[in-house]
């Protein structure tokens, strides 16, 4: 009988082997250098050597289900994915459930273990600790020893060339805690692992980072299909035994194809050789994203550092201020015995990375990780020691059983030769699907060695007999995820609760979505095609097997059977310098006009010159905006942005392109910083002339002008006055209010309540942005369509989605059947039912809005959706279901008033209906005596903007110079009347989709105004290879440049070479040649695009119909 154990480390590692040794009815004693219990997850700001901690904003990789512990689920209001606050928490209230507290010595330091005097007849063990509190120490017998440490204690710094002479910053991941705000710092990030993807993510958002590494990584994130955690879906025992089936290569070439499916790796210089079942690769939500807007940049290994510059091994030099080593850890044991035998140097010397691998070396002899074969008594045991894509908590528990039952004689471990060629063959495994490094040195493989520990310790589910005996119980084992309370229903250890925690499974993690009641209103129809064109991998390989059946069947039964005159308009004032101004302005010059723009900023950019100074009636950006629209959508039609530029631009990228549009066209000499339009009205000649007078106020000498125009083209924006929405209470509200025009720069509201009011794009960027530091509210009134930057395979979104090709087919579908498409889409790639995002508005509406991070942010219960809300009390809001939350920070994201205060106030019924809104292409006054007065960029659309106001500007300036003649004023009226019909079709009856419009067709009509809408037949005809771009293609600016008026001569080059600028920004590293090509095949077959989908269906649909008449 042992009676006492020493556990090293109060971790998850050391608890759940004290709980194991209770259970088992011997008396343990838990060390822990810390305070408190929990390990690495008790958040610490306060960097301490060899002492481990994670990052203020960790989140778990494994969902809480797959992580908890056998017996011992997770709060079902836990988010799927728990921060180290919920890890702490869970970690604490798990050792209070237990009563492990009692058998804790926190402050804690064991200073040294060794062999007692009689080890050899008795196997017992000698403890010295230290009291770090008052400094005592005292020596101990113990008759087992479980070492539960971890390995994230010594920092290693690699060797690398050069590191001594750079004299700038370097830190270790380890120190790394709280974001940094590294604002105009050049930052590299060393390692591609789940902390340098996390650091760099996270630097990132206030600077550029480069992110160095040595073989590139697979890299995945926690949301699998629609939504669910990967875990739930990936990790099941059905999947683990098709896997066991299948040949390992075709194994591993499957799970590459997945995910060079999901993302395309070589695009985004990730691409490693080694196949992803290895340990290769990691998780993160936001790296990819990060990559596709130009944030982080991966780089090749490094080959020297220099004294602020690196030098990368494929010759590229990059100046560099700062450096982050996220190159691990060494494993070590200060705490055991020096003068050890030959067991214990060959233990100390294979524990630990080093930079220079020795295969030799690289092995690690623990019989399951967990035992020394050549130790005379198996009274020391190892938890925790290795690596595994998977939970590591279910493993620390099987380990801790084995050990403790080992202990106590419950377990009879086998020979020491056994034991050994069981060493051999487990590393046999290792090395058929890891690299031979020393990092993957303890790497096992989840779910089979899961089931290792639980044979011997006699715990593994019989599947077949639980199907037989209990079927709904054995259909969740087979079919639902591997959780750890599987290992509980029989042998030692057997819970009575397991069979409720695993059938309940699926609520705990549906249970945190549930943040809002979801509205009722959705055609099943869209359920019906989401099914039908985006199935899942086993739909498809069941598609491809009913089509070999009906060959056959076919095959079978057949062997069976046997110039209009111009009026020269000569100035023209353009009211605002952002992108709408800046068009007009240089779309002027071009029709030999003489514009003068007039901006109240110092410098040209409008909106996007960030300034972190608020001014009210100024629009601005947020430091971290990111475009919507890709950089090749965006720009406009006869200057691209360089290829260098990311391609989702930010918006210091967006303020350098237009000033250097500015440049490139010498608008500079046309235009009026810091001078504001006070007044605009019609000149007293205005009846006969059409021209208007325009008031200016210089800002900075504070002198008036007024001056007459001929025309004014009016592009100042829709994001000047803020709207506050008349909420109940809000006025009660004691606590901090703030509209989304005056947050800038990401704040840390550590600890706060706070709640955004607003589900579009302002407020799910905010709620992202603040939920880095704290937990969120987000209040919706109806729900919104949410969707990522990425499309499939990491192309953005709208090089796949905004072509002519498929705006085509679009037409040609019956507008039920084409919302219903686009709202499959949606629920194909995110559940938002289950996400509480749901709106029964169609998303061809502007019911929708793009989020990299809100989903994870939903997912890792960062964010919660609310329901609309009631009213507000003096701290606290309450939502229009009944809850009731306290709240600190109230962000209201409701948008804006559209208010043209220059234009003068006796106005008559003319600009009653200005503010209306309602006008002829979002452009022109109907009633208006002269067309000389212009309205750009007053609309919404789910689309590139500025491809828009650069062909309103075209029309507003050809119909000033006489190139165009517009229409009647009863023609205009009832093109109105046919835009609004349009519109209230597809948008809900709100203010803010009151100018919606949509994006291609309103386009093809502004195009077909001017005259330079493309022949996309004639030019099929005429030059195929132009014809197939513009056809097939994204729909690029430069289409509208390709004949008619403003022609530009490298239209057809820009076109051509669209697709070279949106790869150029991912090529930051060369990409190793090596994967196997049949992967690519893998891909195409098991993940067909849309398209091919409907091509199998077609076939399925003739093979039926040669059946039937054969």
């Amino acid at each position: 009988m042992v009676k006492r154990v020493a556990v090293i480390g109060g971790g998850a590692a050391g608890l759940v082997a004290t709980k194991t040794c209770l259970e088992e009815g011997l008396e343990p004693t838990c060390f822990d250098r810390r305070d408190s219990l929990g390990g690495l997850w008790v958040f610490d700001e306060k960097v301490q050597e060899n002492l481990s901690n994670c990052m203020w904003t960790t989140t778990m990789n494994a969902s809480k289900e797959i992580m908890a512990f056998s017996d011992f689920p997770m709060p079902k209001k836990f988010p799927n994915f728990i921060r180290s606050s919920h890890a702490e928490e869970y970690l604490q209230s798990y050792a209070l459930n237990f009563n492990l507290d009692k058998f804790t010595r926190l402050s804690t330091e064991v200073v040294m273990i060794k062999r007692a005097e009689d080890f050899f007849t008795s196997g017992r063990w000698t403890v010295t600790s230290k009291n770090l509190k008052n400094g005592e120490t005292m020596t101990e017998v113990f008759d087992g020893v479980m070492v539960c440490s971890g390995h994230h204690l010594e920092k290693h710094i690699p060797k690398l060339p050069g590191l001594d002479e750079f004299k700038g910053q370097i830190m270790h991941s380890h120190d790394y805690r709280k974001p940094l705000t590294l604002t105009g710092k050049r930052v590299l990030v060393v390692g591609l692992g789940n902390s340098g993807g996390d650091i760099a993510s996270e630097v990132g958002l206030s600077t550029e980072v480069m992110l160095s590494t040595r073989r590139g990584a697979w890299v995945m994130e926690r949301r699998g299909s629609r939504g669910l955690p990967w875990d739930i879906e990936m990790l099941t025992r059905f999947g683990s035994l098709v896997d066991k089936l299948l040949p390992l290569s075709l194994s591993q070439k499957l799970l590459a194809a997945s995910f060079m499916a999901k993302l395309d790796h070589d695009l985004y210089s990730l691409t490693t050789t080694t196949m992803p079942k290895g340990i290769s690769g990691f998780l993160s939500d936001d790296l990819v994203n990060r990559i596709l807007c130009g944030r982080v940049h991966i780089r090749d290994d490094i080959k020297r550092f220099a004294e602020s510059s690196v030098e990368f091994v494929d010759g590229t030099v990059e100046d560099v201020d700062v450096v982050i080593l996220a190159t691990g850890y060494h494993i070590r044991f200060p705490f055991i015995e020096k003068e050890a035998s030959y067991t214990f140097i060959f233990l100390l010397k294979t524990l630990h990375h080093l930079q220079v691998v020795d295969i030799e070396d690289n092995l690690m002899p623990l019989y399951k990780r967990v035992f020394l074969p050549d130790l005379e008594h198996q009274t020391l045991s190892f938890i925790g020691f290795f690596n595994v894509s998977g939970p590591l908590w279910q493993i620390f528990e099987l380990q801790s059983r084995m050990a403790v039952y080992t202990l106590t004689g419950a377990i009879k471990l086998p020979s020491r030769r056994r034991m050994k060629e069981d060493i051999r063959e487990m590393e046999n495994k290792r090395t058929q699907i890891c690299p031979d490094t020393l990092r993957h040195s303890v790497e096992v493989a989840w779910f089979p060695f899961m089931e290792e520990l639980a044979e011997v310790i006699g715990c593994k589910p019989n599947v077949w007999r639980l199907l037989l005996t209990d079927p709904k119980l054995g259909l969740k084992v087979l079919f639902g995820p591997a959780v750890g309370a599987h290992y509980r229903l029989h042998g030692p250890g057997q819970w009575p609760g397991a069979r409720q925690s695993i059938l309940t499974v699926m609520d705990r993690v549906y249970y945190p979505f549930n943040t809002r009641k979801v509205p009722s209103g959705l055609p099943q129809s869209i359920e019906l095609l989401r099914r039908l064109l985006y199935p899942s991998t086993l739909q498809i390989l069941a598609m491809y097997l009913f089509i070999l059946v009906l060959i056959v069947l076919v095959f079978v039964v057949h062997c069976t059977k046997a110039d209009l005159p111009s009026i020269m308009v000569k100035r023209v004032a353009v009211i605002g310098g952002g992108a709408a101004g800046l068009v007009a302005t240089k779309t002027c010059l071009e029709e030999g006009l003489e514009p003068t723009c007039f901006d109240r900023r110092d410098s040209l950019g409008g909106l996007w010159v960030f300034d972190e100074k608020v001014q009210d009636n100024l629009s601005n950006c947020m430091w971290t905006t990111t475009m919507n629209t890709s950089k090749e959508i965006i720009a406009f039609s006869d200057f691209p942005m360089p290829k260098k530029f990311p391609n989702f631009i930010r918006s210091s990228h967006a303020e350098e392109y237009l000033q250097s549009y500015a440049l490139n066209f010498n608008l500079d000499k046309f235009t009026r910083l810091s001078t504001e339009v006070v007044m605009i009205k019609r000149a007293e000649d205005f009846f006969t002339s059409g021209r208007w007078t325009v008031t200016s106020k210089n800002l900075k000498n504070g002198e008036t002008m007024t001056e007459v125009f001929d025309g004014v083209m009016v592009c100042s924006g829709h994001h000047l006055e803020k709207h506050i929405p008349k909420l109940p209470g809000l006025d009660e509200f004691k606590g901090q209010i703030m509209h989304s025009h005056d947050y800038r720069k990401p704040l840390t509201l550590t600890g706060k309540r706070v709640l955004v009011v607003g589900l579009g794009n302002s407020g799910g960027d905010i709620a992202s942005e603040v939920g880095l530091s704290t937990e969120v509210m987000l209040s919706t009134r109806r729900g919104a369509w949410v969707m990522e930057r990425r499309g499939s395979r990491g192309l953005p979104w709208d090089i796949e989605m905004l072509t002519r090709f498929g705006s085509l087919v679009d037409k040609l579908l019956p507008l039920s059947l084409s919302q219903k498409l686009l709202a499959a889409s949606f629920m194909a790639k995110l559940d938002h039912d289950l996400y509480s995002l749901t709106t029964t508005s169609m998303p061809k509406g502007v019911s929708g809005f793009l989020s990299d991070d809100l989903a994870n942010r939903i997912l890792c219960g960062r964010v919660h959706i609310r329901d609309d809300i009631k009213r507000f009390a003096e701290s606290s809001v309450e939502f229009v279901d009944g809850t009731v939350e306290d709240v600190d920070v109230v962000i209201l994201a409701t948008g804006y008033h559209i208010r043209f205060p220059f234009i003068e106030k006796e106005a008559s019924y003319t600009f009653i209906f200005l503010l209306k809104t309602l006008h002829h292409l979002q452009v022109f006054l109907p009633d208006l005596e002269h067309q000389t007065l212009s309205f750009i960029g007053f609309f919404n659309v789910s689309g590139s903007l500025w491809q828009i106001f650069e062909l309103q500007s075209r029309m507003a300036v050809y119909t000033l110079t006489g190139a165009i003649k517009l229409p009647s004023r009863r023609k205009m009226k009832e093109d109105i009347r046919e835009m609004e019909k349009k519109r209230t079709q597809i948008c809900p009856d709100s203010l803010r989709h009151s100018v919606a419009v949509a994006w291609f067709p309103f386009m093809e009509e502004l195009a077909e105004v001017i005259g330079c809408k493309p022949n996309v037949w004639r030019l099929l005809l005429t030059d195929p290879k132009l014809g197939l771009k513009v056809l097939f293609g994204p729909v690029v600016g430069a289409h509208y440049r390709l004949h008619g008026p403003g022609q530009w001569s490298g239209a057809r080059h820009s076109i051509l070479t669209v697709m070279d600028r949106v790869y150029y920004p991912f090529n930051t590293r060369k990409v190793p040649s090596g994967l196997p090509q049949s992967i690519e095949l893998l891909r195409r077959l098991l993940y067909p695009s849309t398209l091919q989908i409907l091509a199998m269906y077609l076939f399925i649909l003739m093979l039926l119909v040669l059946v039937f008449v054969v």
